[in-house]
C-alpha cells in the first residue's frame, strides 16, 4: 500500500513537471514573437522609448533640458524655445498614443509657460526670457494650446497670434525679436510663426493669418535665394506645406522642391539621391522632418523621382537616428534618448527624432 502511494506521488510529480515545463515553452515561444514584432517595428519601438524618455525627464515645472550621459545628471542650463518646442512633441505622441500620460504633460507644460503670459498693447506675449522675448515662443504656444483643452483658449490663441502679425514688416519679413533688433534666429523663428499661423488658420479660419503667410512669400524666398543654408529649409518648408495645403500655389510647391532638393543633395556623399548621408549626428533628424513634408507634396503632385528621391533619405535618416538612440541600459534617464556627439541628451533632439519618425511612419514611408 505505501509503495503504491508512492507511485501515485511519483506520477503526480511528473505530471507537474510535464505541464510546467510545456507553460515553460509556451511563455518562450510568446516571449519570441514578441521580441520578434518589436524588431520588425523598430520604428515603433523608437518613437515609444523616444516618449518614455521625455516622461522620466520631468521636473517640478515642466522637463528638463538636458541629460548628460557622461556626468548621469542634468546640468542647469534652460532652454525656454526649445522647451516648448519639446511640449509640441508630447503633444504629437499623444495624438499618436492616446496614452493619457503625455495628455498630462502637456497641460503640465502649458501651466507653466503660460504663468509668463504678458498683456502688451492689444496682443499676448510671453515674457520668461524678459531681455529677449523671441518670436518663436508666440509660435510654439500656439501650435501647443491649439489641441488641447483650456478657459479662455480662443482669447488667448487670438492675442498670441496678434503678437506674431504685429511683428511683420511691409516686406513681408517678420521681427524676431519683441522691443529690441536682433537678427537671430531669422533660421527658425519666422518659419515656426508661420507654421503657427497656418495651422491657426486650419483651425478657425480667420483670413488674417493666411494672409500674413501670402504676405510673407514676398520675403522669404528671395532671402533664401540670397543665401540657401540647410537650417533655413526645415521650418519654412513645414509652415510652407501647410500653405500649399490651403491654396495649390504652384510658386510654393516649387520653392519647397528647391530647398529640399538642396538639403538632400548637400547631405549626400555624392550628390545624388543615391549617395549615403555624410552628416551622422542626430541632427539629422530635423532634416529628415523637412523632407518628409516635401515627400508627401511631391506624392500629391505624382512626382514619382521626388518621391523615390525623399523615401531613400527620409529611411536612411531614420536607420542612423534609430541607431544613435539609447535601447539598451538600465539607466531610465537615458533609455530611450537621442544623444548628440557630446553625449548630451537635449529635449529638442528627441522632438525632432521622435516627430520625424511619427509623421514618417503615418505617411507609410517606413514600417
Amino acid at each position: 500500500m505505501k509503495d503504491k502511494r508512492l507511485s501515485f506521488r511519483v506520477v503526480i510529480v511528473l505530471m507537474f513537471i510535464v505541464l510546467m515545463s510545456s507553460c515553460k515553452n509556451k511563455q518562450e515561444e510568446i516571449d519570441t514573437v514578441i521580441m520578434s514584432k518589436a524588431s520588425q517595428d523598430k520604428y515603433g519601438n523608437a518613437i515609444r522609448l523616444g516618449g518614455e524618455w521625455f516622461l522620466a525627464n520631468q521636473d517640478e515645472q515642466f522637463l528638463h533640458y538636458i541629460y548628460d550621459t557622461k556626468t548621469k545628471g542634468h546640468p542647469a542650463s534652460t532652454h525656454p524655445l526649445r522647451e516648448m518646442g519639446a511640449l509640441y512633441a508630447i503633444n504629437d505622441l499623444y495624438g499618436y498614443t492616446k496614452d493619457q500620460r503625455y495628455l498630462n504633460l502637456s497641460y503640465k507644460g502649458y501651466a507653466y509657460f503660460s504663468q509668463y503670459f504678458t498683456k502688451s498693447e492689444n496682443y499676448l506675449l510671453v515674457n520668461i526670457t524678459p531681455d529677449a522675448t523671441k518670436l518663436g515662443y508666440n509660435a510654439f504656444m500656439i501650435l501647443n494650446i491649439i489641441p488641447i483643452n483650456i478657459k479662455d483658449k480662443e482669447n488667448e490663441l487670438d492675442y498670441l497670434a496678434e503678437g506674431i502679425l504685429s511683428m511683420q514688416k511691409d516686406s513681408g519679413e517678420y521681427r524676431t525679436f519683441f522691443f529690441i533688433e536682433r537678427e537671430t534666429g531669422v533660421d527658425y523663428y519666422p518659419g515656426q510663426s508661420i507654421l503657427a499661423l497656418m495651422r491657426l488658420y486650419s483651425y478657425d479660419k480667420q483670413e488674417k493669418y493666411i494672409e500674413s503667410v501670402k504676405k510673407s512669400l514676398g520675403y522669404y524666398p528671395l532671402r533664401w535665394n540670397q543665401d540657401p543654408s540647410f537650417t533655413f529649409v526645415p521650418w519654412y518648408t513645414k509652415g510652407y506645406y501647410e500653405y500649399y495645403q490651403q491654396t495649390n500655389d504652384d510658386f510654393v510647391r516649387e520653392f519647397i522642391f528647391e530647398m529640399n532638393d538642396f538639403l538632400v543633395s548637400g547631405f549626400s556623399a555624392d550628390g545624388t539621391c543615391n549617395g549615403p548621408i555624410v552628416n551622422r549626428d542626430i541632427s539629422i533628424a530635423a532634416y529628415a522632418e523637412s523632407v518628409v513634408k516635401a515627400y508627401k507634396l511631391a506624392k500629391f503632385n505624382n512626382d514619382t523621382y521626388r518621391q523615390e528621391c525623399y523615401s531613400r533619405f527620409i529611411n536612411n535618416a531614420a536607420d542612423i537616428v534609430v541607431d544613435i538612440q539609447i535601447q539598451n541600459t538600465t539607466d531610465v534617464l537615458e533609455l530611450g534618448g537621442f544623444p548628440n556627439s557630446l553625449g548630451e541628451i537635449r529635449v529638442d533632439n528627441n522632438q525632432h527624432a521622435v516627430m520625424m519618425l511619427i509623421d514618417a511612419k503615418r505617411e507609410g514611408i517606413i514600417d
